[in-house]
């Protein structure tokens, strides 16, 4: 563990702190208002005011922390007062300096730790204000500037403390230090006053500044209330009561001052009554905090609108929901709470960009808010989620009415740039108080109800039932083990054989991931597939299918199995990932292997979603030297001038074609055009889903290439497929096309 060191103006940087006599003093709400935000902006748990002694940090304002203070040697504070900008530590594990300070090892459990050094007014740092989480993290941009902007606040608080603690001492002798005290408030950065009997008789150069004056001659002579909003007249006379009569403190207080040509600025003032020349007078210290109550606002508005559609986020629904659902009691009212997903909106922003992405969210928002009532409420919650609160609606069917017509209206296309898009959702909805209580509960039937509508093929609309809770649990479930399947040796890749039809023989295998769980048994990919795909596990899961594949190829080649190419499914999420590429790479030079023993599959609709893009990034696997293959043909909407610009080595028919071809001549017909338009562009033409003699056959006379399907093989274990192989099975081809199968 580091110690921090002293500054190397330790003595004179103490001296301030103990100048501004704010250690070991009680907790201020105006202070406590900067860390609740701070943790509730940035969503940390911990957020501290600390103030660094000579062998101590003590905390004069905190949040998610029961202590008053720390040793200095193992605060992080101590290091942050060393600089002059921000201090962030987005791993303590990762830093050597504080990986094993207690604070890290211990019940503290700091792992981040973003602080802002609080300056005097001298420009000594006194200490900082910081966040803290018990997880690694990354500040934005705009949580950076957030955290600054509150930490300028604390400062100005803590230098105005200064500020009038020394002007209160030199007004008490006034007239032996005039020329020191006038140099100290000419040069104040704050505005400064003083009236007599309510008249101004002293003005500093900040004072004409902020009150937009060429001289002092402006202010000297004229009242104070000329100052005041209409608004604030009679407080401000109760306060010069207080002051001049009663010979008492004013205390900190807001309120609008007009400037000379009428302009409102909000200042922040204090009055410190004192004598001059046996007169009673009054010391005004003033600041333009208008900046300031815009960012209060902006922060205001943060806390509980979307930054991008300002639309309310959770926090804010969740209160809507609970002041509705006490209004809804009380007049025996019925609403609905609709979640609304919109669908492949990861794989839209990754094929046009985040900008195409935010333009999407903000039409549906738009389109949103012009269907609804001014009694509804649009909420979005995350991502691509939004909820609507339908109020008073009268039955089912009117619920029902309503949603289909925003349905409707958020499925029409759009236009995003020069490109014409339909954004397409899957929308639940559940009913109060039929469905639930409790915002948590509307929400949650919600949104199990709209991942029924995603289950059912997306696009469609879904009411909640109670059989839902129970899918909507275990896909949550699903999804929490998944995450574990990997590093707990659950998953694994069985391999389905394609034969050649020219020869007859073993050409390659398709890796087909298998998912055996130690309690639920084999987990169909059917149902875990869609669920990594959703929560983007799919990344993940589909680097360890390129590893694992790389791995058996390389186990092949070491026992003389060469030439046997895997086919790898890959993922939208992943063809567009940025290190793809890398990954790739990386692998093949691990396992030291040939990289056209690697193909990968990409989906028809993968592939047209942006042909430019995708082009660019196939032109990458080639020149890496991988084969690439269209996967499930004809069930997307090709444009065919594109495919042809495809650097691609395969064509696989969907096997929703071979199961139909041998009893419709129309589907049949479909097939030969395939074959016949890929050998034109010089594809080889693999059919998958080869179950009969009969589809066999067919795919023989129209010129298939090669085929793959539960005819030959059922996809077998690393070790069946292997014997497998090493069995040099083959195909036996007589003269009227009868086949038999020698080893299966």
């Amino acid at each position: 563990m580091q110690i921090p060191p002293y500054p190397d103006n330790e003595n004179e940087r103490i001296a301030a702190l103990y100048a501004a006599k704010i250690l070991d003093t009680t907790t201020e709400e105006v202070f406590d208002r900067i860390t609740r935000l701070v943790a509730q902006t940035l969503n940390v748990p911990v957020a501290l005011i600390s103030l660094v002694d000579t062998d101590r940090q003590w905390f004069k304002s905190k949040v998610g922390v029961s202590v008053d203070q720390t040793t200095r040697d193992i605060s992080f504070c101590g290091h942050a007062l060393l600089g002059e900008t921000e201090f962030v530590i987005n791993d303590s594990h990762e830093d050597p300096r504080f990986r094993d300070n207690p604070l890290v090892t211990g019940i503290a459990n700091v792992r981040f730790y973003a602080g802002i050094p609080l300056h005097s007014v001298e420009g000594y740092v006194l200490g900082t204000l910081c966040s803290i989480d018990h997880i690694p993290r990354k500040l934005t941009e705009n949580e950076l500037n957030t955290l600054k902007d509150l930490a300028s606040i604390a400062e100005e608080l803590i230098q105005q403390r200064q500020l009038a603690l020394t002007t209160t001492e030199l007004i008490q002798t006034l007239e032996e230090r005039e020329s020191r005290y006038r140099h100290l408030i000419e040069h104040s950065p704050d505005a400064f006053f003083i009236h007599i009997e309510g008249i101004f008789t002293f003005v500093n150069t900040a004072g004409l500044k902020l009150l937009g004056a060429n001289n002092k001659e402006q202010i000297l002579g004229s009242p104070v209330i000329n100052v005041v909003a209409p608004e604030y007249l009679q407080v401000v006379q109760n306060r010069l009561k207080r002051v001049m009569i009663d010979g008492l403190d004013s205390p900190l207080m807001e309120l609008e001052w007009l400037k000379l040509d009428g302009t409102r600025i909000f200042v922040e003032v204090t009055g410190i009554p004192f004598k001059q020349a046996d007169r009673r007078a009054v010391q005004v210290i003033a600041r333009d905090i208008s900046e300031r109550k815009r960012q209060k606002q902006e922060l205001k508005r943060l806390a509980t609108n979307d930054t991008l559609t300002g639309l309310p986020n959770r926090a804010l629904l969740m209160d809507r929901l609970r002041q509705g659902i006490s209004r809804w009691e009380r007049h025996q009212q019925k609403a609905v709470i609709a979640f609304i997903g919109m669908d492949h909106f990861t794989y839209f922003n990754d094929t046009f960009g985040t900008s195409a992405g935010d333009q999407a969210l903000l039409a549906v928002a738009k389109n949103l808010q012009t269907w609804l009532r001014e009694s509804d409420t649009a909420a979005r919650i995350g991502g691509d989620e939004f909820v609507l609160v339908l109020e008073d609606v009268r039955d089912d069917e009117d619920s029902s009415l309503i949603l289909n017509r925003i349905f409707d209206h958020i499925s029409q296309p759009v236009w995003i740039g020069t490109q014409e898009f339909t954004i397409a959702s899957s929308v639940g909805f559940s009913c109060y108080p039929s469905d639930g209580a409790d915002p948590d509960a509307l929400l949650s039937s919600a949104s199990a109800a709209m991942y029924r509508a995603k289950h059912l093929g997306r696009s469609n609309i879904q009411q909640y039932s109670k059989d839902m809770r129970a899918q909507a649990s275990e896909r949550f479930v699903l999804e929490n083990q998944l995450k574990r399947a990997v590093s707990n040796n659950e998953l694994s890749l069985h391999y389905q054989p394609k034969v050649d039809l020219n020869n007859g023989k073993i050409i390659g295998v398709e890796a087909l991931i298998r998912w055996q769980h130690p309690v639920l048994g084999s987990v169909s990919p059917i149902r875990f597939i869609p669920i990594a795909e959703e929560s983007g596990l799919i990344v993940p899961i589909g680097e360890w299918i390129i590893q694992t594949a790389c791995a058996q190829i390389k186990e092949w080649n070491d026992v003389n199995i060469v030439d046997i190419p895997i086919a790898i499914n890959l993922s939208s999420l992943q063809f567009l990932k940025q290190d793809i590429i890398g990954c790739v790479r990386r692998a093949v030079g691990k396992y030291k292997i040939d990289p056209h023993l690697i193909e990968f599959e990409l989906t028809e609709s993968m592939s047209m979603g942006n042909p430019e893009n995708s082009i660019a990034i196939m032109r990458k696997f080639k020149l890496l030297g991988v084969s690439l293959s269209i996967d499930d043909f004809g069930t997307g909407y090709s444009n065919l001038s594109h495919l042809k610009r495809f650097p691609v080595d395969k064509l696989k028919i969907d096997q929703s074609f071979i199961a139909d071809m041998t009893s419709s001549t129309e589907t049949l017909a479909i097939v030969q055009a395939i074959i016949a338009m890929a050998h034109a562009l010089h594809l080889t033409v693999v059919a998958e889903g080869v179950e009969t003699k009969e589809q066999l056959c067919l795919l023989m006379d129209n010129n298939c290439d090669q085929v793959q399907g539960y005819y030959f093989s059922k996809p077998l274990s690393k070790h069946e497929c292997t014997n497998l192989i090493i069995a040099s099975p083959t195909l036996e081809i007589g003269q009227q096309n009868k086949f038999s199968v020698l080893s299966r």
